[in-house]
């Protein structure tokens, strides 16, 4: 299992992006907002509380009482540390970043027919890779390679970009006449914890209501869901302190976990680990156990 140790996409790091950031007008001082108008400031969307609301800077200390934040633009909801608010736009999503150090990059929720990543230093492609986000797997018989509607896959995971500190990073989105969408796109160091072993436990949960209608019927509204995942792994003894260490400093911090690379999309996960524990059991080889719970 790896973890990703993720870079802010702030909009110094993005250099460009195709999806206009034209959701609702930018915030400006002079002008007067009735309730429940909107604007953009710093690339969030926030809604007027208030009438007559005028010269109250959505970002500044004490706005509550006249703003509410609504949350990122659409050119920015793939880099909220979100997976459930997604970046939509028609063909393609292209986006050039400048990331600083990364080895990894994570895709998640994303809604496409392939995905590309071109790293450049300077003029120099010094990386290059596609990855079809169809979903070749998923059949067992005949009968589903026929007859089952081709499934798409959600998340990907580049594992194998070259450490460079001022490369430029390009990433396409991309479904041809057809509408695309990008949930989360992290960037990052990845760190390994330890092999995965076979007593892996994966499962959802979901944030779907049920409630009584008062005369025997059950009124079902269909909500999120997020991955969850029980994993126990195997780790050189030498490295206890390592892990131990690495795992506290994420504490009550939501980052990609990689469980295991290009096997079980069900083990990319996005969120935080709520228990964590090391056996020390031998001199040369422990185990870890980890219970991670994803988020929206």
């Amino acid at each position: 299992m790896d973890v990703i140790r993720p870079v802010t996409i702030t909009a110094d790091k993005l250099v460009s992006s195709n999806v206009p950031e034209d959701d609702h007008p930018q915030w400006v001082s002079a002008t007067v907002y009735a309730k429940g108008g909107r604007c953009i400031r710093d690339h969030r969307i926030w809604q007027s509380a208030q009438d007559s609301n005028a010269g109250h800077d959505p970002t500044a200390p004490g706005s509550e009482s006249w703003w509410s934040e609504v949350g990122a633009t659409n050119r920015f909801a793939m880099f909220d540390a979100r997976v459930g608010t997604q970046t939509r736009a028609q063909n393609e999503i292209r986006c050039t970043l400048r990331p600083g150090r990364i080895n990894t990059l994570a895709l998640l929720n994303v809604s496409a027919a392939s995905v590309e990543v071109i790293m450049r230093s300077g003029s120099e492609i010094v990386y290059q890779r596609t990855a079809s986000m169809v979903d070749c797997e998923g059949g067992t018989s005949w009968y589903d390679y026929f007859y089952e509607p081709i499934r798409e896959r959600q998340d990907v995971v580049f594992d194998d970009l070259p450490v460079m500190g001022s490369a430029t990073l390009d990433v396409v989105i991309s479904r041809p006449g057809g509408d695309v969408a990008c949930g989360l796109l992290s960037a990052g160091l990845s760190a390994p914890l330890g092999r995965v072993l076979r007593e892996a436990k994966i499962s959802i949960t979901d944030y779907s209501k049920v409630s009584d209608d008062g005369f025997g019927g059950l009124r079902l509204t269909r909500g999120e869901w997020a991955k969850r995942a029980e994993v126990r792994m195997i780790i050189p003894s030498r490295e206890v302190d390592r892990i131990q260490t690495l795992v506290a400093e994420l504490r009550a911090t939501p980052v990609v976990w990689v469980g295991a690379k290009n096997l079980y999309q069900s083990l990319v996960i996005y969120g935080k680990y709520d228990d964590f524990a090391i056996d020390i059991a031998y001199k040369t080889i422990s185990y870890c156990t980890l219970t991670i719970r994803g988020l929206i």
